[in-house]
Formats: structure tokens, C-alpha cells, sequence
């Protein structure tokens, strides 16, 4: 978890196991699919088949247990409900809608945030067409949207906006080809009326220049430093501690590392032993003076060692 390549790992890893698995089984569903780790399928045979078919999925390999939901009526599957809509009997076609899980806060983007108007927008629309895509029924359509909008109102969004929303979100722009002309600017609310300004300018200026009535401005806003990376980046001073490897309880582990093109790094650690494991720890560039601070469930040493490969130059 928290590796890019763990959802393709886990993919391939239950892929590998389902195929071995259903080869076991005698029985089989009619329908059968898999998005990672969660399993959505169609039984035709009797419960008690079922009960065996789990059974010997469950014996397979002793690290993956399933849980089971049987219902001859609906099943949520992700942020889906899948059911026997009123026109199952006729058509024999299974209806959707929106699922939403009991711990779901909708803890969406608060409109007091610090973000360009247009997000608020994009955020209500994008949900609005995910809703749309998802449900067959028009009044499921519309329950989902309620839901959604009695959120968004406790998180400052007002209904007139959310209106406004509702009645766009369906309408494509045309793409608009034009060339552009970016104003680089790092964003504030004060900014927003700045480029305001300079657009309107620019649009009067247009009017009177031929080389230039067929450009358009926009703002591109400069991302300002998270807090992700300023604890990342923190300018942390190496701690200055005594050299004391006799007792094990302080220790000062040095060593160079190439970096950049002929630099080196300092590895500077304090309070622990090297063979000590769950640590947080910092380096230190002598030729440019960035800091890194990192943890790792290694051993000091190892993590070292994986500093060392991966800097050489």
C-alpha cells in the first residue's frame, strides 16, 4: 500500500489466483467480475452450490479470505447499487444507481476555499455527470442529486449556485482553438481581479491591433509550496549529539554519497542504534544545503545502503 505499482501488482496477483482458483470449482457463475479485490458475479445453481463454490475459493490460498452478499434483489458494488428495476420482469435487464457507503462524509472541496472559481464548478458537474452515467432511472438520478446538494450546502456552496450547476452540466462547450497568451502568476484572490483587468485590457487593445484579435489571455497560476513539501523540504538543522556507540542509546552515522553531478550528501542520524528500525531521518547536502527528511521500517544501515545505489553517479 502507498506504492504506485501496488494496484497493478494486486491486479496481477488476483488474476493469477482467480484462474487457478475457478479452475477447482465444478460449478460456476454466469457472470463473473473482478476490479482488483472486489468481486461482483451472477449465481444460477442453488445456495447450498454457492455456500461450496465460496468454500473452495476460500481454500485456495490461506491469504485470501472472502467475504460474501447474496441478495436476489440488489447488491452495492463499489459506489454502485445493481437491482431488479421496475421493468426486470419484461426486459430482463438490471437497473444501477448510485451507491453511497454509510461512512461517506462527502467531504468534498469547502467553497471558502482558496481555489479559482472554476474548481467549485468543476467539482459539482464532475459528480453530476458520474451520478448521470451511473443510474438508469431518472428518480434515482434525482435522489442522488439531492443528497449531494444537501451536502454541498453545509460546506458553503448556495442553492442558486448549485442550480446553475445542474442545468449546465449537460452542455458541451465548443473547443475553443484560438491562441493563447498565459499570464504566469502565482494565485491569490488579489490576483484574480489583476488578470480580470489585464483581459478586458487586452480584449479593447485587440480591437485596434490586427495581429492580435484572434488571441485569447489565461491565467496559468503558479502552485504555491504545500504543506506536503515543506515537511518534506523542512530546512532542519542536523542535531548535534555526542558520539557514543558504547551504550547504544546515541549514535552519529556519517557518510558520503554521491549526488548531483560530483557532490556528495551527509547522512546525518541521532538517537538509535544501526540497527535500529522505524526511524525518521535526515539528509543533508554539503554542495547545495537541501535537506531531505525520510522514515523507513529498515534497518538504519539498509536504508543507507539504498542511498548510497541510488545516488551514484
Amino acid at each position: 500500500m502507498g506504492k504506485k505499482f501496488a494496484p497493478a501488482y494486486a491486479n496481477i496477483f488476483m488474476a493469477e489466483w482467480e484462474t487457478a482458483a475457478l479452475d477447482k470449482c465444478t460449478k460456476k457463475p454466469l457472470h463473473y467480475y473482478r476490479f482488483l479485490d472486489d468481486i461482483w458475479g451472477v449465481w444460477p445453481h442453488s445456495e447450498q452450490d454457492f455456500e461450496m463454490f465460496l468454500k473452495t475459493l476460500n481454500d485456495h490460498n490461506a491469504s485470501i479470505k472472502l467475504k460474501s452478499t447474496i441478495s436476489k434483489t440488489s447488491i452495492d458494488f463499489l459506489d454502485t447499487t445493481t437491482f431488479k428495476g421496475p421493468n426486470f420482469i419484461n426486459d430482463r435487464k438490471l437497473d444501477i444507481k448510485v451507491f453511497f457507503k454509510p461512512t461517506d462524509t462527502h467531504a468534498l472541496l469547502f467553497k471558502t476555499s482558496f481555489h479559482p472559481k472554476h474548481t467549485f464548478a468543476g467539482i459539482v458537474k464532475s459528480q453530476l455527470l458520474r451520478f448521470h452515467r451511473i443510474c438508469t432511472q431518472k428518480s434515482d438520478f434525482g435522489s442522488a442529486v439531492k443528497t449531494l446538494f444537501s451536502a454541498l450546502s453545509t460546506r458553503g456552496y448556495c442553492w442558486s449556485f448549485l442550480r446553475r450547476c445542474f442545468n449546465s452540466f449537460l452542455h458541451i462547450k465548443p473547443i475553443d482553438v484560438s491562441p493563447l497568451l498565459p499570464v504566469v502568476i502565482t494565485y491569490a484572490p488579489c490576483t484574480c481581479k489583476l488578470v480580470r483587468a489585464i483581459k478586458n485590457n487586452f480584449q479593447n487593445l485587440a480591437q485596434n491591433v490586427q495581429t492580435l484579435h484572434n488571441h485569447r489571455v489565461i491565467a496559468a497560476f503558479r502552485r504555491h509550496k504545500n504543506l506536503g513539501d515543506l515537511l518534506i523540504r523542512a530546512q532542519i538543522s542536523p542535531p548535534s549529539v555526542p558520539r557514543r556507540r558504547d551504550q547504544g542509546q546515541f549514535f552519529q552515522h556519517r557518510r558520503l554519497v554521491r549526488s548531483h553531478s560530483n557532490g556528495y550528501v551527509f547522512l546525518s542520524l541521532c538517537k538509535g542504534t544501526p540497527r535500529s528500525k522505524n526511524c525518521v531521518y535526515l539528509v543533508t547536502c554539503k554542495r547545495c544545503g537541501i535537506q531531505y527528511v525520510g522514515e523507513t521500517g529498515n534497518t538504519l544501515l539498509t536504508r543507507f545502503t539504498q542511498h548510497s545505489d541510488g545516488h551514484t553517479g
